[in-house]
């Protein structure tokens, strides 16, 4: 699927699974909730947090 959307756009994409996305954060320090799935990184609702997605989302800082 990707693949055939990747012929079809100008904007490449490339679908990672968490342990591969996890590994961006390699030496920071995460911000609650971590590596999530995109709507459950601090929702507004339930709702929100129950949204379809393929994206992780992530906030991490340097210590120190």
């Amino acid at each position: 699927m990707a693949a055939n959307l990747n012929e079809l756009v100008a904007q490449k994409r490339t679908y990672r699974g968490h342990d591969q996305v996890c590994r961006f954060f390699a030496g920071l320090e995460l911000v609650e909730p971590g590596v999530v799935p995109a709507p459950r990184w601090r929702p507004d609702s339930p709702e929100e947090a129950r949204a379809p997605t393929r994206a992780w989302a992530g906030v991490g800082r340097k210590s120190g």
